[in-house]
């Protein structure tokens, strides 16, 4: 639902006491008593006052939120609302919700994993020091690696993140293309992160021959992932990387899922499953960024005692051979 049909649909229901609260070019009819119920900014407000409330501090659709929230405080948050929701109460002084807030902060281990990002991220931008433990994600990984928030973490929390036997995903190379892409967004300062983050991927589960080909792509279409590939600290670690793609199979791995999204997406023990280009995984971050918002939770995890692969080119070619 958009904004403004959101505004209009907030306008309707109006009743009895009425201010006017402007945040940005909106001006919203607001019933005085229902603000006052909870916010002590309105405590001492009248009928027919107008407030201008700065979009620094409470956005549009997070005070659109609040405001539902105060009718029916049973309402959940949605993740992505949790940072501009948090601190907009904390610039109105509700401090019933921030105490809610605050209760769910301090119990990460038992929220689902997108509210454990999000109320990561909330307590970064709040200056609150965060072990690197305490991000949680499993199936939520990829999704996670595809929101603009994702550049944002902290280094620790993403050596801490990168170094779980936890995530879920479709290639151990996939760890590595969101470990440059977090080191591109900013490298100048991160630079000093790239061996330990690199030392958290797992590249005896990544055939030399897939990261070359990655390599080579990158340079044919210029991008800064290709200046990564040549630092020293990661050709060192590529000359250590297993030449055939049979010891992959034996790699100390990660939970390997299946995404129907994942057009590159290749089975446990499928030859191809390591081979992923670039521009294939960027169409992934695209395709997960318009799922719905619980698709991660959807996907499944695989059985390693399963040989054979869902692509079907690779059925044919195991079908070829008698192993399908």
């Amino acid at each position: 639902m958009s904004s403004g049909r959101n505004v209009g649909k907030f306008q309707q229901r109006v009743r009895g006491n009425v201010v006017t609260v402007i945040i940005g070019a909106t001006e919203l009819q607001c019933e005085l008593d229902l603000l006052q119920r909870t916010s002590r900014y309105f405590q001492n407000g009248r009928q027919g006052m107008a407030y201008g409330l700065p979009e620094s501090h409470v956005r549009l659709d997070a005070f659109l939120m609040i405001y539902d929230w105060m009718a029916k405080p049973s309402l959940v948050v949605p993740p992505q609302l949790l940072v501009a929701v948090y601190k907009a109460c904390t610039y109105l002084k509700i401090q019933l919700m921030v105490d809610q807030f605050m209760a769910e902060f301090e119990e990460q281990r038992e929220v689902r994993e997108e509210l454990s990002f999000y109320m990561c991220i909330a307590l970064q931008r709040l200056n609150v020091q965060l072990q690197s433990h305490e991000l949680r994600v499993h199936k939520y990984f990829l999704t996670l690696v595809a929101t603009p928030e994702f550049v944002q973490l902290m280094p620790h929390i993403m050596i801490g993140l990168f170094n779980s036997a936890y995530i879920c995903v479709n290639s151990e190379l996939e760890v590595l293309l969101a470990a440059m892409h977090w080191l591109s967004y900013d490298y100048e300062n991160r630079a000093c992160y790239v061996e330990r983050l690199m030392a958290a991927v797992r590249f005896d589960c990544i055939p030399l021959e897939a990261v070359l080909l990655l390599r080579q792509e990158c340079i044919k279409i210029n991008s800064n992932f290709a200046q990564l590939f040549f630092l020293p600290e990661i050709e060192m670690i590529l000359k250590r990387a297993p030449s055939h793609n049979n010891i992959v199979r034996y790699c100390d791995r990660r939970i390997w899922i299946f995404d129907p999204l994942c057009s590159f997406h290749h089975d446990v023990h499928c030859p191809r499953r390591s081979y992923i280009t670039h521009s294939g995984f960027l169409a992934f971050q695209h395709a997960l960024r318009h799922a719905d918002s619980m698709h991660w939770f959807k996907r499944r995890q695989l059985n390693p005692y399963v040989h054979t692969c869902r692509q079907p080119h690779c059925r044919q070619i195991a079908a070829t051979y008698g192993r399908g």
